[in-house]
């Protein structure tokens, strides 16, 4: 018998929470989720980790372009997929061009005043974290500001994102993996410089 997937949905779930906990209360510090990500036959193993430990039956969630994805997300999450402004997580595989990544952040759940937490996540694809774009990050989980190397996708993403953010503290948390089994966070109220 062929295995699809080892991933615990209880081990190895709370071993990637932790470090998505961590990446968020340290924005722009790079984690290796390759043991989780290790648990699914998929290129996209790192995506589908993640997806598999935030979301259950009761999370709502859209794929752009990617219909195998968004069928393995349901088969092992049994979310439900909806309309990517009605979505508690969006999930970016390719290399979108800019117009369509702006619609969907200024599109997507901000949250409201009195329920900020009420918006959406963006799980975001990439082929490195690293990179020789220079960016400075501000916000909470950071001593005044940070100077870091990333790529220059996911500095325009970052960007792209403060454009749209509606007012504080609404707006929308990023998580990037990479394909080489990483994973970054960016949360609403950080700032890219």
């Amino acid at each position: 018998m062929k295995q699809v997937y080892s991933f615990d949905a209880v081990h190895d779930a709370q071993s990637l929470f932790r470090k998505l906990l961590q990446s968020m209360a340290n924005p722009f510090q790079k984690n290796s989720i390759d043991k989780e990500a290790g648990g699914f036959q998929s290129e996209l193993g790192a995506v589908l980790a993640a997806g598999a430990t935030l979301m259950d039956n009761e999370i709502t969630y859209y794929v752009e372009k990617n219909v195998e994805l968004e069928q393995q997300l349901h088969a092992y999450t049994l979310a439900a997929s909806a309309d990517y402004k009605k979505a508690d997580f969006i999930y970016l595989t390719g290399m979108l061009n800019y117009e369509n990544i702006r619609q969907l952040l200024s599109e997507a759940k901000q949250g409201t005043l009195a329920d900020p937490q009420q918006s959406c996540t963006f799980v975001i694809w990439c082929p490195q974290l690293d990179g020789e774009t220079a960016a400075e990050v501000s916000g909470p989980g950071i001593d005044g500001s940070l100077a870091v190397q990333t790529t220059e996708y996911i500095r325009t993403i970052c960007r792209l994102r403060q454009e749209v953010q509606q007012e504080y503290p609404c707006g929308v948390d990023l998580i990037f993996v990479s394909a080489e089994n990483e994973l970054m966070a960016v949360p609403r109220l950080c700032k890219v410089k």
